[in-house]
């Protein structure tokens, strides 16, 4: 390598200016009698241009001869590259005439700056200008051209696009390149809409003189005896030592690509943001009323946010974000703020944040089920907002019984009858139930009571637990209800299956007392 860079030092020494030099190896040589001698003329050049000049060969004391020698250089002098210092030793032996930058993704509202170098390697003095073009969807930005009658496919990369201001801004736009510089220039994006954008930066360059008003030289070149044709060079037509290539200076061009978008978090698929609660749950001490999102940020830049439930049933309790929030970590992170307010998060590009909500339902005597509706707003830096709904549903307990009225006919005052009904839980909550008269209050504390007595109706059992049916069918309860008269008397009860928490029903129990024996139920009577 330092081989390498020593020599390149040398070759531009060598040049003076010029913008090109032949070597010829070797210089001289001794010719035998009928011998023959191969020289080799290496063309060296760091300036576009056609240049011209004599080949002299002297052969003892013969005549001397020349040969003109006609040189095109095309290309561009100019060298594009992202690092501030060109490394001599890596240069890949030609001059990179086009440059890709791509900002990424970046916020709406939000502004980013990337710089890139140009280098002037030629001899001479070169102005360059900026111009920004942005690409067109319908319009291509290249062209293929199949020649006919030949199979090469002609490519040509010419700008079809249109100047826009706005989105991309290059500072400065005008640079006068002198020869062996180098410049730094910075390229700002502006998000203002969400939309992806495509544009490149054409650079025109053209070549600064060095003398003013040089008159036009007319040389001669001698190409033999006989025909003597004339060639020209029009001194400073192109740069002092040459005149314009075969091929104009192409534009150099730096490729622009920036994505903007909306910030936005997306919840864990594997988690449902909705609570489900029984209305059996203590509220403040049962976990039910407590969720746990995970909201992850799948997007290319980082987000700043605070987050916030507002006027609703919803309390924002805390937010864990899987990243420390250390403003000293995100210093070389693109798009981070450089200060964090108290108060906001900051979520790098594939980091989440883990946000917990509590419910806090209103006071209500209602025994059905209903639904309760919030929101859970993220509060981003640059003014959006991203509303995400919340929901909770509330589930009661409910018991139900096969029927509506219970009636036992004639009884016999001596022979007690017993018939039975069937209670079920036909909802996803746990019942607790009891059962009281039409007017009495219930006390959920007695609801494991064996038997309790309305009049003359013995109820057995009177409480007790039905769980909530899951998937499975509606968990029931076999109540033994025994009518015991006591006179020849119509009897009638309305009894009340109360659930805690819940909703319960009504049965109506009646039937009337007899002497008839027809309305014995005792096998012990059978036997007088």
């Amino acid at each position: 390598m330092m081989t390498r860079r020593r020599t390149e030092h040398e070759t531009n020494g060598i040049f003076r200016g010029r913008g090109m030099i032949v070597p010829i190896t070797p210089d001289g040589a001794v010719l035998k009698p009928f011998g023959t001698k191969r020289f080799s003329l290496v063309c060296k050049n760091n300036m576009c241009g056609e240049y011209m000049d004599k080949l002299h060969l002297q052969v003892g004391g013969l005549p001397r001869i020349t040969f003109p020698v006609r040189v095109g250089v095309v290309g561009t002098p100019l060298h594009l590259q992202n690092e501030r210092a060109l490394i001599r030793g890596f240069s890949q032996g030609y001059n990179v005439a086009r440059l890709r930058k791509d900002f990424g993704q970046i916020l709406v509202g939000g502004t980013l700056e990337k710089t890139f170098h140009v280098f002037n390697l030629g001899s001479v003095d070169m102005d360059l200008e900026w111009e920004v073009l942005v690409c067109d969807d319908a319009e291509p930005c290249v062209d293929v051209t199949l020649r006919p009658g030949t199979s090469v496919v002609s490519v040509s990369v010419d700008a079809k696009g249109y100047p826009k201001e706005g989105l991309f801004e290059i500072t400065p736009k005008r640079k006068m390149m002198a020869a062996g510089s180098s410049a730094q220039f910075r390229v700002r994006y502006d998000a203002s809409t969400p939309e992806e954008c495509t544009a490149y930066l054409v650079g025109t360059q053209t070549v600064k003189g060095t003398q003013e008003d040089v008159p036009i030289r007319l040389k001669m070149c001698e190409t033999g005896n006989e025909a003597k044709p004339i060639a020209c060079i029009l001194s400073d037509g192109f740069h002092p030592h040459a005149a314009a290539p075969p091929v104009p200076l192409y534009p150099i061009r730096v490729d622009l690509k920036a994505a903007t978008i909306c910030p936005h978090l997306e919840p864990d698929p594997q988690t449902d943001a909705s609570l489900l609660i029984h209305s059996t749950f203590p509220p403040k001490t049962h976990p039910s009323y407590i969720k746990t999102v995970t909201y992850c940020n799948k997007l290319g830049s980082p987000l700043t946010f605070s987050i916030s439930c507002g006027d609703g049933p919803f309390e924002f309790m805390a937010a864990a974000p899987s990243v420390p929030q250390d403003i000293q970590d995100f210093q070389g992170l693109t798009g981070a703020p450089k200060t964090l307010e108290n108060g906001f998060i900051l979520v790098p590009p594939k980091e989440s944040v883990e946000v917990t909500v509590r419910l806090q339902p209103p006071k209500r005597w209602e025994r059905t089920d209903y639904d309760l509706d919030g929101a859970l707003t993220f509060h981003y830096n640059n003014g959006i907002e991203q509303i995400v709904p919340l929901h909770a549903s509330i589930l009661h307990p409910e018991i139900k019984s096969n029927v509506v009225e219970l009636d036992f006919g004639a009884v016999h005052v001596s022979s007690p009858k017993t018939l039975h009904i069937t209670v079920s839980n036909p909802s996803l909550v746990d019942a607790t139930w009891t059962i009281v008269q039409d007017d009495q209050k219930p006390d959920f504390t007695k609801s494991n009571q064996k038997s309790a007595q309305f009049g003359v109706f013995s109820i057995e059992p009177c409480g007790g637990n039905l769980n909530g049916r899951g998937l499975l069918m509606p968990r029931t309860a076999r109540v033994s209800i025994t009518l015991s008269p006591t006179d020849m008397d119509g009897y009638e009860e309305r009894v009340r299956f109360v659930c805690r928490r819940g909703r319960g029903c009504e049965v109506v129990l009646k039937g009337w007392g007899t002497f008839d024996e027809r309305g014995e139920h005792k096998k012990e009577l059978y036997r007088i």
